[in-house]
């Protein structure tokens, strides 16, 4: 039961539950001397119905502001913006502080509400009690507005419990100062996502770094979004608590929740109810922050690659790549990516493209090659002169023709600093053309 004043309303379970209740409210009603105004009131049990200004629709599960009261918050807005325009933005403060409450009033059914009114209640910080005297709103302020007012019909309504539709997106930075990453988990699918945080975010707060970790990770993956609800899980309480209140005292913090709900309206996905989680529970995520130890995130010379072309051909797809390290426009990635076509080489069929280019860690040399015989592809792979390793036979194998070495120096470190070639000085690096097209 929900009482506001002389207004009740009553949930249940069901409705022979419901009906059983209202019974008992009405006996104690009686007793108690009150009466009831038969013509206001619901009495029997319906799944949608109207509460201060809220259509509570329990079969879509959903809060929606009534047609009414979203024309009078029309006009409200429209006659704000007007005064504001004619008065050169500056209106009194008892002006102002209503125009925040008439929105904020609605935000069970508008959960912009209070991303939409920041700005206007930074104009009443620190006025004590001088309501009458004029302030100044500034255009963000109106702005916010504005854009409430173009979008008041397609934001109305929100979410009472989360969606079937329902994509996780599991994050986490704090336990780096350099990487933020994120998990989304999207129809049973994994997409994992890293990325190299901005070197003005290194020294700050981890509450930060991790609202940019999350606005990262929702904007490379928007594109897949659209129509469905998002759930944030964190094992920061203190970003979990942000998101969830769409309140931050810190303007840096501010702007990246503004720009996370930015990045949802514009491509049609609902933030549904942020959830905290146990450090214990991100570990996968966690250590994705960690790449000081993944030394195979590294990327050969690009005078080896531009050899390669000069040597035996066009190379059309990087097989071992990211986004920031890439040789060709087609490539795959371990880390999701809009630009990337694939996030597992070895699901691929190499056989699509006449010339690949593989430049694997160096624990996935052998595994490389099998894939290659697999598909019967022709590629160019970078490897170490470990004659030792099992793999070694079948590279001689697949080896069409003479192998050209390459200066491990010349490679380009990855996120650890570190590239894989580098960490022994007494290993060769060599390159070579190989086909798969032959069988053993």
């Amino acid at each position: 039961m929900v009482i506001y004043l002389d207004d009740l309303i009553v949930m249940a379970a069901s409705k022979e539950k419901l009906e059983k209740d209202m019974a008992q409210i009405a006996a104690d009603l009686k007793s108690l001397g009150l009466s009831v105004n038969w013509e206001k009131s619901k009495w029997f049990p319906q799944q949608k119905g109207e509460y201060l200004g809220l259509i509570i629709d329990t079969i879509k599960g959903i809060f929606e502001i009534t047609p009414d009261q979203l024309a009078r918050l029309r006009r409200e807005l429209d006659e704000f913006l007007a005064d504001a325009n004619s008065a050169a933005a500056a209106l009194p403060a008892r002006r102002i502080a209503k125009m925040v409450g008439r929105i904020i009033c609605w935000k069970k059914a508008l959960p912009q509400a209070a991303l939409v009114t920041h700005e206007l209640f930074a104009c009443l910080k620190g006025l004590a009690a001088r309501w009458n005297m004029k302030l100044e709103i500034s255009e963000q302020a109106l702005n916010d507005l504005r854009w409430l007012r173009e979008n008041l019909d397609s934001w109305n309504g929100r979410s009472l419990w989360v969606a079937s539709r329902l994509v996780t997106l599991q994050l986490t930075s704090d336990a780096s100062e350099m990487f933020w990453a994120a998990e989304l988990v999207l129809l049973g699918q994994c997409f994992p996502l890293r990325g190299l945080l901005p070197p003005e975010l290194w020294d700050t707060s981890s509450t930060l770094r991790e609202l940019f970790a999350v606005r990262m990770a929702l904007q490379e993956v928007a594109g897949l979004l659209g129509g469905f609800a998002v759930q944030i899980r964190s094992d920061s309480l203190a970003a979990v608590w942000i998101l969830r209140k769409t309140r931050a005292g810190n303007e840096l913090l501010w702007a990246e929740i503004r720009t996370i709900w930015e990045i949802s309206l514009r491509y049609g996905f609902e933030l549904s109810e942020p959830r905290w989680i146990l450090r214990e529970r991100n570990a996968e995520v966690d250590g994705w922050t960690r790449p000081e130890a993944d030394t195979g995130d590294w990327s050969a010379p690009d005078s080896a690659f531009q050899l390669a072309q000069q040597t035996w051909g066009p190379i059309s797809y990087d097989r071992f790549a990211t986004v920031d390290n890439t040789k060709c426009s087609r490539f795959s990635s371990r880390w999701f990516s809009a630009e990337a076509e694939g996030l597992d080489a070895f699901s691929e069929d190499w056989s699509a493209v006449p010339l690949n280019w593989l430049a694997p860690p160096f624990p996935m040399v052998g595994r490389t090659l099998q894939h290659l015989c697999e598909c019967r592809a022709t590629g160019v792979l970078i490897f170490p002169l470990w004659q030792s390793q099992w793999w070694w036979p079948l590279l001689l194998h697949c080896l069409v023709g003479n192998w050209v070495l390459i200066n491990p120096q010349f490679c380009r470190n990855g996120p650890s600093g570190l590239a894989e070639p580098k960490r022994n000085s007494k290993w060769g690096l060599a390159m070579a053309l190989i086909s798969g097209t032959a069988r053993l």
